[in-house]
């Protein structure tokens, strides 16, 4: 699922826990690609983005299907980034914002 000439790519992982029901999670599978996967990799190879992180994604979400070696059936969410929020971790210990004390935060469309 690249779009074509698009050579940089970066995936993870959100879980977004239900506010009414703390009990339930989803999980979804981020797709990057181009400038965002390039945000998306740089800021977590110099720690800002850690578990725990605030994110805001929009953009389709495909339902994914594959089977494993055994041959099970299994499937994923998989959303393609177009627009993508990030607010940096709060044990961030680099050049986050010093202003409010929360870190930076970064808006990539």
């Amino acid at each position: 699922m690249q779009p074509f000439g698009l050579k940089n790519t970066a995936k993870f992982n959100v879980a977004v826990t239900d506010p009414w029901n703390s009990e339930k999670t989803d999980y979804f599978t981020i797709s990057c690609f181009g400038k965002k996967a390039d945000y998306v990799m740089n800021g977590l190879q110099k720690g800002r983005f850690l578990k725990g992180c605030e994110v805001e994604i929009s953009g389709p979400i495909h339902l994914v299907s594959y089977k494993t070696q055994q041959g099970e059936d299994r499937y994923y969410m998989n959303v393609i980034a177009e627009s993508l929020y990030c607010k940096v971790h709060k044990d961030f210990k680099g050049n986050a914002n010093p202003q409010n004390g929360q870190g930076a935060t970064n808006n990539i469309s």
